[in-house]
């Protein structure tokens, strides 16, 4: 009887990491779905709504106003948000540096007429 009962045990210990791990997967798919979710919210964000709602969050996680369950939410958006930012100003300088000056001179003097 002492043989079986081992048996059990490691059986059941298997059968806890397998839920254990697909607990895991289960809510690594949610966690992405989440973040996805996230992104295309905050891409539909104009500069100034992006940069207002980081300053909010890094102003919450300052003042330890963010629960301990919400902490990691609330660093996932902050990074979103500046990303977002960084890649809003790196399109703006794009356009800068590649403004044709000659059309722009053109512009000028059709709207000067």
């Amino acid at each position: 009887m002492t043989k079986s009962q081992p048996k059990p045990k490691k059986s059941s210990k298997s059968v806890n990491s397998n839920t254990r791990e697909g607990t895991i997967k289960l809510s690594s798919s949610k966690s992405e779905e989440f973040i996805d979710s996230l992104k295309n919210n905050i891409k539909e964000l104009k500069y100034e709504k992006a940069l207002d709602l980081f300053d909010a969050i890094m102003d919450q996680l300052q003042n330890d106003n963010v629960p301990l369950d919400e902490l990691h939410i609330q660093y996932m958006k902050g990074k979103l948000c500046l990303e977002h930012c960084e890649d809003l100003l790196n399109i703006l300088e794009h356009q800068v540096v590649n403004i044709d000056l000659d059309k722009l001179k053109d512009k000028n003097d059709l709207s000067s007429q």
